[in-house]
């Protein structure tokens, strides 16, 4: 959950109205904390999550958690962390910056990628609800991820596995029955592969543009026991 360092409150439980976000309107830090099971059930290691706004006078900006636009469909995905930071506190037409982050424990895996670019996916159209009658000439979006691990020889070795699985398929004698059943499974595999490479190369495709996605690892804090970075929200 994100707490506010300055009201010493979770910021679910002060929202004004049910606008599922909260203003931000001076420079301010906020910690998003969660927690993940470790080796045992009585093994927690929480990650600390500090979002530090940099906010000037002629700035202002929005903070939220898991935000989804009211007018999103059952389902829908979202990032952890949903933060605008624009420059004009009316916000009108004004330039912005938005960071949708995700927190996760440990990307190791085609699933552990699929799922985090499905929910910037929908977090960018989340975005786009505040965002679509702001200017878009020197506004960005940011999206990324906070983990504390990002096991790529797992992920290095599922690319290799599906380039084997295409290279066999390619090289066996085929009937029209193993083309009719391989055509979409090969199909999946070269979307797979496209995607794992793609992830590997600091980038991914979303709605029909190519992103680069930023990495805050954590570093493990012995005196507080906990995963902790940092992650400035400015203009």
């Amino acid at each position: 959950m994100i707490y506010s360092c300055k009201k010493k409150k979770y910021i679910k439980e002060y929202m004004p109205g049910n606008k599922g976000y909260i203003d931000v309107k001076s420079s301010q830090k906020f910690i998003f904390t969660e927690e993940h099971k470790g080796q045992s059930s009585d093994n927690r290691i929480p990650q600390e999550i500090r979002i530090e706004f940099n906010i000037s006078d002629d700035q202002a900006g929005i903070l939220a958690e898991e935000y989804r636009t009211p007018q999103a469909i059952d389902g829908s995905k979202a990032t952890d962390i949903f933060a605008i930071i624009t420059s004009g506190k009316d916000r009108k037409n004004k330039i912005y910056r938005s960071y949708l982050i995700d927190v996760k424990e440990k990307i190791s895996g085609e699933h552990d990628i699929e799922h985090l670019i499905g929910q910037w996916e929908d977090s960018l159209k989340h975005s786009r609800c505040f965002t679509i009658f702001w200017s878009d000439e020197g506004s960005e979006n940011i999206i990324g991820v906070v983990a504390n691990e990002i096991d790529y020889k797992r992920i290095e070795d599922c690319l290799d596995l599906y380039n084997d699985e295409i290279k066999r398929y390619n090289a066996a004698p085929k009937n029209i029955g193993i083309l009719k059943n391989g055509v979409n499974n090969i199909a999946k595999k070269m979307r797979l592969i496209k995607m794992i490479g793609d992830f590997l190369n600091g980038k991914v495709y979303i709605n029909g543009e190519m992103m680069k996605y930023n990495i805050f690892c954590t570093e493990y804090n012995s005196e507080t026991g906990k995963n902790e970075c940092t992650i400035s929200i400015k203009l």
